[in-house]
């Protein structure tokens, strides 16, 4: 194996190591860091630079801030959580031009089943978590979906895709 293939290898598992950190930070608290959406762009060049059959940066750029465009859209109506939208075009970059309609699509199906689990679980269980309204009476939590899981999961399926090229 050459150096270069060796350190491609090293840059996806760290592509793949920050994608379940930002899923995992997304599970438990309900946030995804800046610096997990920062290090995946950080780390583009070093992929594109090592892989073994020269991706189409430019057009990877393009779809991500189409994908950023649409996302900040979604936040301004509270659909998505800006958290969400920087780690969606972050990871959209590594999708790819190519590969960007199944990362979106492995994402919503992903993001789909991930909120249908939290729906059933909550219409089945008792209600646990209660927030005060202002008046003093207690109301259900809202549902919330960490929608970071279902993001690393696209960006793994088709991001190591992509960079093995395959």
């Amino acid at each position: 194996m050459s150096a270069s293939i060796a350190l491609h290898h090293i840059v996806l598992v760290g592509f793949a190591a920050i994608c379940l950190a930002a899923a995992t930070s997304d599970a438990i608290r309900y946030l995804i860091p800046n610096r997990y959406s920062i290090a995946i762009i950080l780390m583009y060049p070093a992929a594109v630079l090592t892989a073994p059959v020269m991706p189409d940066w430019p057009g990877a750029v393009i779809a991500s801030l189409i994908v950023l465009t649409a996302g900040f859209t979604f936040f301004a109506f509270n659909l998505i959580g800006g958290g969400d939208v920087k780690f969606l075009a972050a990871t959209a970059l590594w999708a790819g031009s190519e590969h960007i309609i199944p990362f979106l699509i492995s994402t919503a199906l992903v993001g789909g089943g991930l909120a249908s689990f939290i729906w059933l679980r909550h219409r089945f269980q008792p209600v646990i978590a209660e927030t005060p309204a202002q008046d003093g009476t207690a109301t259900a939590a809202p549902l919330v979906a960490p929608y970071g899981v279902a993001i690393a999961a696209g960006a793994l399926m088709v991001g190591w895709r992509n960079f093995l090229g395959t």
